[in-house]
Order: C-alpha cells, then sequence, then structure tokens
C-alpha cells in the first residue's frame, strides 16, 4: 500500500511545491482550509502536512483537534510567521497540541523528506 501525505495549505504555490517534491515517492492530496482537509477523512493518510496560518481555524486548532478525535497519522506542522506570531513560536504551540515534527519555510525537498521517512529520506 503506498504511503498517501495530505496538504494543508491555503498557498496554491505552497501546496503545488510539496506536492511536486513528493509526487514521485507518495500519493499526495492538497487541501486549502480545514473543512476542505475534514471532507478528505485526515485519518485515513499517513502523514499531514498542516501549515499553522490559515484563515479561521488555524493549524494548530487544527492539530489539537485531530488528536482530541484519535486522528494517530503522522502530523508536521510548518510555518513561516506572520506579522502577528514568529514561525518559532507557531511551530511550538503545534508541537504542544499534538504536531510530532516542525517545519520552518521555506524548506526544500531534503528536509521534507527527512522530517517524513528519518534520516534515510525514503518512504
Amino acid at each position: 500500500m503506498q504511503m498517501r501525505i495530505l496538504v494543508l495549505d491555503d498557498d496554491p504555490l505552497i501546496c503545488c511545491t510539496i506536492a511536486g517534491y513528493l509526487e514521485d515517492v507518495v500519493e499526495v492530496d492538497v487541501a486549502s482550509s480545514t473543512d476542505q482537509a475534514l471532507a478528505l477523512d485526515p485519518s485515513s493518510y499517513s502523514a499531514l502536512l498542516v501549515d499553522i496560518i490559515l484563515p479561521g481555524e488555524n493549524g494548530a486548532q487544527f492539530i489539537q483537534r485531530l488528536r482530541q478525535d484519535g486522528c494517530s497519522a503522522r502530523i508536521i506542522a510548518m510555518s513561516g510567521g506572520s506579522r502577528e506570531i514568529s514561525g518559532l513560536q507557531a511551530l511550538s504551540v503545534a508541537k504542544v497540541r499534538g504536531a510530532e515534527a516542525v517545519l520552518f519555510k521555506p524548506f526544500g525537498r531534503e528536509r521534507l523528506l527527512r522530517s517524513l521517512f528519518g534520516n534515510n529520506g525514503q518512504a
């Protein structure tokens, strides 16, 4: 069974870039809001890449909700921050709420693969 990953980010360029990084390794779906992500059944994925700065429900709140609902998928939080909160602050909140790993934006393919699969970067 091929690994499936859900990318949740409201920036279409980020979603496209991440999907491009991963499409030769895993099956990738994208969502631009937490509502779209929920419609795709996050618990059916091996891993979720969740942006923290989202309109409406933010990524940290979404991660906490997923964990409270019993989602056991690997969750990796992503953020570059905003005017209101630094990326490091946003990512530390995400860790407290249930993210297993964090990625500070911008990041490259190798860093993404290591976050998903460990040091060897392979599925």
